[in-house]
């Protein structure tokens, strides 16, 4: 499984960067053998009240298969988008699994 970070506009340290993989990798371990790629894009956004958000794009490409599951999330702290965006996939792959069985 390929996971590949692109902050735009935000900058990230390598911390941050593990910190990221290591919780992708934790949430997509059960689901592993379907996913053959994991994109994640994040960027600034200013909401209409001129605030400064934080907007998080989760693609997951399955294997075998020409399906890709696409979640968008945009919140006012980074780590907050970034969970949502991986709790949502995880919902979404789960139920993809018990589908398939």
């Amino acid at each position: 499984m390929k996971i590949d970070i692109q902050p735009t506009d935000i900058e990230l340290q390598s911390t941050d960067l593990e910190q990221i993989h290591r919780k992708l990798n934790l949430a997509m371990s059960r689901m592993e053998p379907l996913i053959s790629k994991i994109s994640m894009h994040l960027s600034n956004v200013i909401d209409s009240n001129h605030g400064n958000e934080k907007y998080c794009r989760l693609k997951i490409t399955l294997a075998h298969l020409p399906d890709e599951i696409i979640i968008d999330e945009t919140q006012t702290d980074l780590a907050f988008a970034i969970d949502r965006v991986v709790q949502k996939a995880c919902r979404i792959m789960s139920r993809k699994l018990d589908n398939d069985k």
